[in-house]
Formats: C-alpha cells, sequence, structure tokens
C-alpha cells in the first residue's frame, strides 16, 4: 500500500497549499497605497518633462548651428576687393637664372614669373539700367499695339469710353457704401 500512502501525503499537501493560499488572497493592500502611487507618479513627471525640453532645445541649437555652417560653406562668401593702384608699375622682368653646372645652386635659386590676374567672375546678377527691366511683349500687347497703329482715333474713343465706365462704376460704389452707412437702403 505504499501507493494509496503516497496519495494520502500529496491530498495533504494540497489541502495546506490550499488554505495557505486561500489566506493570501484575502490579505488587503495597506491603506494609502493608492496615494503613494499617485504621488510618486506626479514627482516623477517634471524630470521627464524637463529630459524632453533639454533634448529639443538641444536639437534646435544643432539645427541652428548646422544651416549656418552650410550657409558659410555654401558659397556665399565676401567678395574679393581687387587692390587697384592708381601709380601704374613697371612690368616685371622675367628674371631665369643662368645656367650653372652646380645643381645645387641652380636648383636653390628662385624663379620669378610675372603674376597672373585673373579676370574677375561675372554677375549672375547684373544691375540692369531700368527697373523693371523690360520684357518682352506678350501676344495680346502685339495685337493691342498692332490695333492701336492701325486705328488710333478709334481706339482713343474706346479707352476714353472705358476710362468713363470705369469713373461711373467707382462713384456708384462710393454712393452705395455711404448709403449703407447711413442705413438708406434698409
Amino acid at each position: 500500500m505504499p501507493a494509496s500512502n503516497s496519495n494520502e501525503r500529496d491530498d495533504d499537501l494540497d489541502r495546506v497549499l490550499n488554505t495557505v493560499l486561500a489566506m493570501y488572497a484575502t490579505v488587503e493592500a495597506r491603506e494609502g497605497l493608492e496615494q503613494r502611487i499617485l504621488v510618486n507618479l506626479r514627482s516623477q513627471e517634471p524630470a521627464a518633462r524637463s529630459k524632453w525640453w533639454a533634448w529639443g532645445l538641444a536639437a534646435a541649437a544643432l539645427a541652428i548651428i548646422i544651416v549656418s555652417v552650410a550657409w558659410r560653406f555654401n558659397g556665399h562668401t565676401r567678395p574679393s576687393i581687387a587692390n587697384h593702384s592708381a601709380i601704374p608699375q613697371a612690368p616685371v622682368e622675367n628674371t631665369t637664372p643662368k645656367k650653372t653646372t652646380n645643381r645645387i645652386a641652380q636648383n636653390t635659386v628662385p624663379v620669378r614669373r610675372p603674376a597672373v590676374r585673373r579676370a574677375a567672375p561675372s554677375d549672375p546678377n547684373p544691375k540692369l539700367d531700368q527697373f523693371p527691366s523690360p520684357q518682352p511683349m506678350s501676344d495680346q500687347e502685339k495685337i493691342l499695339a498692332m490695333y492701336i497703329n492701325q486705328d488710333p482715333e478709334h481706339a482713343a474713343l474706346i479707352a476714353e469710353a472705358r476710362m468713363e465706365a470705369l469713373r461711373q462704376d467707382e462713384a456708384e460704389k462710393v454712393h452705395a457704401v455711404s448709403a449703407d452707412d447711413q442705413g438708406i437702403g434698409r
């Protein structure tokens, strides 16, 4: 009967475990646990916000530095000022050393060459004499110019009639606005 004896022991062990677990299940949390947890969470919020704020500020500063460095090295440099003196300078003579048999002396003598001045690059946006710069006429402007050249008197009459119509429209608008302000049209 050893098998039944071990079954009884297992049953006894199960009962003991069940009673102990039942006691743990009935235990309630200490008073104020919820309040302590909420206070702890609230105390950690400003630290998390300050970390994000610091990282955001650092990222913005880094972006500004990168943009300024890129702007500086993107060809936006100051124009060089040419040194044009009013005194004419004598041409520089080419002073080549005489041929010597001593190779050391031949290698140490400097050779002067005349300075080569390169022309300044042309300005991609030259200053024009007139602002705004004249543009070629559009197709409508060309048609209007042809019409005026063919019949200038008729074109002048139409232009005067159009101007008179515009003046009348403007006068009517002013009258309508003043009537609305006075409450006449209500």
